[in-house]
């Protein structure tokens, strides 16, 4: 049998280099031998020589597990596309889109999926924090627009607390997103496929060393439970499973993304964010759901693969 050539990409140079590098050799593990032949590059050092090989079609697809900048927000697809590879994931548009929290947000709202009550200021803005307040009230969110992993995130109570959110999150962006804080229970959905996306099932997060799903949280050993399938009744699985969809599509994405959700005390669904390469790694919510459907993380990126040579 004729081995399909891959190139897979993971470190890059954005905050979540360390991220991607636990999840990319997550995957090269996985990934069965005897059906790829697998070239590695890190674009931190390595972008010349991959450009090259992907010019002289020395692979036919690339797997880029990449977060963050110059991996999930359209540039690396944009180059793709010039270079006429195929790839896995979405198209450079919706990477752009759902990588900027805000675009995001009003692109799910048009969609008819709920949103929380939200401010975006930039580092120009002449912003103030009794206009923040009367907009958005305490408690809040901050967040980086343009950051994934959490970096960056706080939950701010105060007016003091919102003054350092904004400063940190301010070093990884120039813009940044204050949100109304929903206590509730957080959830995520994976959906997979093309043209009839389909979700998987939906995951509840038990955050178990932050009050909220923070980076700690995410990567840490223990940093948080995952419920799969979420202990909710058909039809309010059915319910943010189809808000999923919605976003998913809404958006324009392709082949595999996660969209988070947070449900308040009346069970009313709110959309957070949607990640378009999720993590791959050990601890990561994806490989989670997959389990739960029966499919080991070899299958699963069996799967992904088929679904972006396909596209």
């Amino acid at each position: 049998m004729q081995k399909t050539k891959i190139a897979l990409l993971y470190g890059g140079t954005s905050n979540e280099r360390e991220v991607s590098l636990r999840s990319g050799a997550a995957v090269l593990e996985a990934l069965d031998k005897q059906k790829y032949e697998i070239f590695e590059y890190d674009p931190k050092d390595q972008m010349q020589n991959f450009i090259k090989d992907a010019y002289d079609k020395k692979f036919e697809l690339v797997l880029p597990i990449l977060h963050g900048e110059v991996g999930e927000d359209g540039k690396l697809q944009g180059l793709l596309e010039i270079l006429g590879i195929k790839y896995v994931f979405s198209r450079c548009l919706a990477q752009a889109l759902s990588m900027n929290k805000n675009k995001a947000k009003i692109i799910a709202k048009a969609a008819g999926v709920p949103t929380a009550n939200s401010i975006t200021i930039n580092k120009s803005d002449n912003y103030n924090l009794p206009n923040i307040k009367e907009k958005v009230g305490l408690p809040v969110m901050v967040k980086p627009v343009s950051s994934g992993s959490s970096v960056g995130i706080s939950k701010a109570n105060s007016e003091e607390e919102l003054t350092t959110g904004i400063a940190s999150a301010f070093q990884h962006g120039e813009e940044v997103l204050i949100e109304k804080y929903i206590q509730g229970r957080e959830f995520t959905v994976a959906i997979m496929g093309n043209k009839v996306p389909e979700a998987m099932p939906v995951v509840e997060i038990l955050p178990q060393v932050a009050d909220f799903y923070d980076y700690r949280a995410k990567y840490e050993e223990g940093g948080s439970k995952h419920i799969c399938p979420a202990e909710l009744d058909e039809v309010t699985t059915n319910k943010i499973q189809t808000l999923a969809i919605k976003v998913f599509k809404a958006i324009g994405c392709a082949d595999l993304a996660r969209v988070d959700f947070i449900m308040d005390k009346e069970n009313n669904f709110y959309f957070i964010e949607i990640n378009t390469i999720p993590g791959m790694t050990s601890v990561s919510l994806v490989p989670d759901s997959a389990r739960a459907v029966g499919l080991d993380f070899t299958t699963f990126l069996d799967k992904l693969i088929a679904s972006a040579l396909e596209k």
